[in-house]
């Protein structure tokens, strides 16, 4: 008898085979308890432990003062020693992510990876493929040619922007030095380049006319 061929997990950015209702286990659950959060903010309880919620917010007080004491000793548990805040190896990412929310964190490279992996893809299962990319680009800025630092200037750059309905896949992702991934913004990279070349004639301009 033939069997019916693997499909991938219909969740944007998932690579995994999809197992339950066209998703991966994984991607299941964080729908199922998305769900279950949501339906205990709608009846005004915590979404936490719901218990009824006594604030304006989806948590109550108490799970949030409890979050907050125990995101901040793991944060500088992880600092005094120097120990990746995920999963407690030895980091190795000891810079800061200048682009990021958790620039204060410090990450092995796997979850460094997964963390650059969930800012540019959607989804931190993909960190293994910014890790080839990277390791394609033998850790030089796709733009420049200058020596990218993982946690320092490193930054992911979509060469067809978002907006002009590029996509995630690997072929569109390039490794860039963070001060060019902020000055190229939105644009295309003809449009970039483009750009740098009108500023650098014109101050050659400059320089003729003194």
């Amino acid at each position: 008898m033939r069997k019916n061929p693997k499909k991938q997990c219909e969740f944007p950015g998932c690579l995994e085979l999809a197992k339950i209702k066209g998703l991966c286990g994984r991607c299941y659950r964080r729908l199922y308890y998305r769900k279950a959060r949501e339906e205990r903010r709608k009846a005004g309880m915590c979404t936490i432990c719901g218990c009824t919620n006594d604030t304006e917010h989806k948590i109550c007080s108490k799970c949030k003062k409890e979050k907050k004491i125990s995101r901040k000793s793991l944060n500088e548990y992880s600092h005094e020693n120097n120990l990746c805040a995920v999963c407690g190896k030895t980091a190795v990412i000891t810079g800061t992510l200048m682009h990021h929310k958790t620039r204060k964190r410090l990450l092995c490279e796997k979850h460094y990876f997964a963390t650059m992996a969930t800012t540019a893809t959607g989804y931190g299962k993909n960190g293994p493929m910014l890790k080839e990319l990277f390791e394609e680009q033998r850790g030089l800025c796709a733009y420049t040619g200058e020596k990218l630092t993982l946690g320092l200037n490193a930054s992911v750059d979509h060469f067809v922007p978002k907006v002009a309905g590029g996509s995630s896949e690997k072929e569109n992702l390039r490794w860039v030095l963070w001060s060019i991934n902020k000055m190229k913004f939105k644009y295309s990279y003809e449009k970039f380049v483009s750009m740098c070349a009108e500023v650098a004639d014109y101050c050659d301009y400059k320089e003729t006319v003194k």
